[in-house]
């Protein structure tokens, strides 16, 4: 589904921190933003899954991701916090260490032309992950106002 040959994906599995993910943890940056969406192949293997958004990634010093969520409307997505959530808390039950604070820096939307960064924080106590936090710096992308009629 994301155009690209089968070695350029290391490892995949489901996983959900409120909104459930496809994730799909790829060879290098440059696969991250080689991928693109194949419809006929999103269709016939991911509309029905338990999961149909595909969030995709490499690590290295950074994790560097994109998602896509057609079923939602969404071509790509900036910044993407529920799968952060959900990528903080695996990555981190997958780690060797029973206890510790472990953080990731995950820069998102560059392919877009809409970079953004988000910080995912996960702790584990006795070897299971008891927290995970992500944050990040926001700015004013746009700017309304809006009229409510009386009595409404």
């Amino acid at each position: 589904a994301l155009s690209l040959a089968e070695a350029a994906v290391l490892d995949a599995w489901f996983a959900s921190g409120g909104v459930r993910f496809c994730f799909a943890r790829l060879a290098d940056k440059a696969a991250v933003d080689r991928a693109q969406l194949d419809r006929a192949a999103w269709v016939k293997y991911f509309r029905e899954a338990w999961s149909s958004q595909l969030y995709f990634f490499a690590e290295g010093d950074e994790v560097y991701a994109r998602m896509f969520a057609p079923a939602f409307g969404i071509e790509e997505d900036a910044a993407t916090g529920s799968a952060a959530v959900a990528l903080a808390g695996v990555l981190a039950a997958r780690r060797s260490q029973a206890e510790g604070v472990f953080t990731w820096h995950i820069d998102q939307g560059v392919a877009m032309g809409r970079p953004s960064r988000l910080e995912a924080t996960a702790e584990k106590r006795d070897g299971r992950v008891v927290r995970v936090k992500v944050g990040g710096t926001t700015v004013v992308s746009a700017e309304g106002a809006m009229n409510v009629p009386p009595g409404y």
